[in-house]
């Protein structure tokens, strides 16, 4: 299902123009969590946590290591999702710059933008192709549990713009066409959120793993 997904998403935020800033032409979402490169020491790899990595080396090399504003959750089942991970002070971004954030700098540096148009356009999502690109060919060869990064990135765009959408239900529900967006409250009793496609409360209650991509890189 990632495929089809692409595709719409590449409707929805890749388009020109987008149909997300047709439906919204002022809309602002909020920036992705910076990727720095820090020493490994002082790099937190989950929130609320002391987990550290210890890296030696030879005293004439020294590594740095960088998180992805991007984390993987795998459930006792085996379903695996992704989320984008958002700077919580960071600004406020337009349509156009915030799809061409970058979301990872390993296989490649890639932007959101990237994942869904290789997917649409060269992986099936709209059509297919076999000439696939560079960015989309080392995707599929990278990933956890067997499970290719491009399949990753869609789910958390998707996850993304879904909670756009449930907001947009709501907006028309109360305004109509008219209104701010900025007045919605979002309600998770809400019949379009229970509606929505979603972790199922037995899952989210059991034993999990999530995984932070991170990319530890020597400099000289």
């Amino acid at each position: 299902m990632y495929r089809p997904i692409a595709g719409q998403l590449r409707i929805l935020l890749c388009d020109k123009p987008p149909l997300l800033s047709r439906v919204f032409p002022d809309l602002k979402l909020g920036a992705l969590r910076l990727i720095e490169w820090l020493e490994p020491s002082r790099v937190s790899l989950f929130d609320g946590t002391n987990a550290q990595l210890a890296v030696k080396h030879p005293p004439n090399q020294e590594f740095r290591l960088a998180r992805m504003p991007f984390l993987i959750t795998t459930y006792s089942n085996g379903l695996q999702v992704a989320d984008l991970e958002f700077d919580s002070g960071g600004q406020m971004l337009p349509l156009d710059e915030w799809i061409d954030q970058s979301v990872t700098d390993y296989p490649l540096v890639l932007s959101l933008r990237e994942p869904i148009r290789s997917i649409a356009d060269k992986g099936g999502g709209a059509h297919i192709d076999d000439r696939v690109n560079e960015a989309l060919r080392q995707m599929q060869r990278t990933g956890p549990s067997g499970v290719g990064v491009h399949v990753l990135f869609t789910i958390a765009v998707g996850r993304c713009v879904q909670k756009i959408g449930l907001y947009y239900a709501q907006f028309r529900e109360r305004f109509g066409y008219t209104g701010r967006l900025e007045d919605i409250s979002f309600d998770p009793e809400h019949p379009t959120v229970k509606a929505c496609a979603k972790v199922s409360e037995e899952l989210e209650k059991g034993a999990r793993s999530q995984i932070a991509l991170t990319v530890l890189k020597r400099i000289q």
